[in-house]
């Protein structure tokens, strides 16, 4: 996939072949001539390469297209996930750039998701801020928050960012990217680190996180301190009920004790990652259209 994604690029008129020189490809990849042969000989197999051949140190390689290789590696109407523009002279680092383009639209999705759950006229008044404002300003306390600041922000840290129970949190966890990637939560957190991306997590005061502290420390069945956050204990262990923020919908998710903690006489729990966006993102959404029209007009599931 990595020669098969550089070929397309340098292969500007979409002619669907490429001519050149065998040095230039093994620069760009960071790989010997001899691996360079190998994924060619990969490449013919899967179907992703109709034919290729070398003359001296001339490579010549005839590709095949976006959708007929989607098509015989076998992806079905999903389409091929999230995509992202990178510059040809990091496809060395093919997979760490994977995870983070996943990282990235899982983010975003997660966004969207928080500003779906909020009332129609709630939504203009309570902007959610984008990633990146997480990581515009330096590490300082905010109780006195300069003009342009975000919202329900009470103190930025090196690695973590504490908010007030007005903010509504989202974000993506390492086991929802690992779920997505199909790759180990170490795999991730290395990935992520290779590429330096940096990455800051969310932690939310609530008054009523003090009494469910208390209440799993004693192995209480069941406590609801506000008529809208609650907490029971199940065979599979303790859920919260909560809205998101003020205003957001209720929802209930699974907790650990963990993930409760107390600093500066306020109670918070850890929210997910938020990570600074690094990638231009593409939606491809007529080209994954067209693919799967195409899976329709062939009989493919």
């Amino acid at each position: 996939m990595k020669i098969w994604y550089l070929l397309r690029a340098l292969d500007i008129q979409g002619s669907g072949f490429y001519s050149g020189n065998l040095s230039t490809i093994c620069q760009l990849l960071a790989a010997s001539s001899s691996t360079i042969r190998q994924w060619l000989r990969e490449g013919l197999r899967a179907g992703a390469i109709r034919r290729w051949w070398v003359r001296g140190q001339r490579l010549s390689v005839a590709l095949t297209s976006l959708h007929k290789t989607c098509i015989a590696i076998g992806l079905n109407h999903a389409g091929w996930g999230a995509t992202a523009e990178i510059p040809l002279t990091d496809l060395h680092q093919f997979r760490p750039l994977a995870t983070a383009t996943i990282t990235q639209r899982e983010q975003q999705l997660s966004r969207f998701a928080a500003w779906r759950s909020l009332k129609p006229k709630n939504r203009r008044e309570y902007k959610l801020p984008q990633p990146e404002e997480f990581f515009s300003w330096k590490p300082r306390l905010s109780d006195t928050l300069p003009k342009g600041s975000i919202r329900c922000v009470i103190h930025v840290g090196v690695r973590k960012v504490f908010t007030s129970l007005g903010f509504i949190p989202y974000g993506v966890s390492q086991p929802t990217i690992a779920f997505h990637r199909g790759r180990s939560d170490r795999t991730v957190r290395r990935h992520l680190d290779q590429l330096g991306i940096e990455k800051r997590q969310i932690c939310q005061a609530k008054g009523p996180y003090g009494e469910l502290i208390e209440a799993m420390r004693w192995d209480s069945p069941s406590i609801a301190p506000t008529p809208d956050i609650s907490l029971s204990h199940h065979r599979d262990g303790w859920w919260l009920y909560e809205p998101s923020g003020r205003v957001g919908k209720p929802h209930s998710f699974q907790v650990r004790p963990e993930r409760f903690f107390t600093y500066g006489g306020r109670h918070y729990i850890y929210r997910c990652n938020v990570y600074r966006p690094e990638l231009k993102l593409c939606s491809m959404s007529r080209s994954i259209l067209n693919y799967k029209q195409l899976l329709k007009k062939i009989g493919c599931r």
